[in-house]
């Protein structure tokens, strides 16, 4: 029933949105051939601050396997879910390799300032259309 009403109103089906929305492993692999950093992001999506600390790596833990593939163990980059971490889960990911860690905090990182696991980042929503904010931080 699901997969009727959704193509039915969606107008096509829930596989042909997500090829078109969604990298493939072949995009993905592409990227990291040329230099780009693939990021986890938790594989429940969970404020891994707030989960108690051996849910919290195992949070942690499967969204690394589920990117085996895609990522370096020794040099990878956590995008945190909502922008929450804690001490825990810093010590955590720096322990497993991570060598970046994106905040939602919205700024420009200074260098050498801004402590690596703790970044500050401007995203899409801060650029045209939709956002003049990155003229804040040129």
């Amino acid at each position: 029933i699901s997969s009727n009403l959704f193509e039915k109103y969606v107008g096509v089906s829930e596989e042909q949105l997500a090829y078109e929305i969604y990298m493939t492993s072949e995009q993905i692999c592409t990227l990291k051939r040329h230099g780009m950093y693939i990021g986890i992001h938790g594989y429940d999506h969970y404020w891994l601050g707030n989960l108690p600390v051996e849910q919290m790596k195992e949070e942690i833990s499967q969204s690394l396997e589920t990117l085996d593939e895609f990522i370096d163990r020794t040099e990878w980059v956590m995008n945190y879910p909502y922008g929450n971490f804690n001490a825990d889960v810093l010590r955590f990911i720096k322990a497993n390799g991570a060598c970046l860690g994106l905040t939602t905090e919205v700024r420009a990182a200074v260098i050498g300032r801004d402590p690596v696991l703790q970044l500050p980042r401007l995203d899409c929503n801060d650029f045209p259309p939709k956002s003049e904010n990155y003229k804040k931080w040129l």
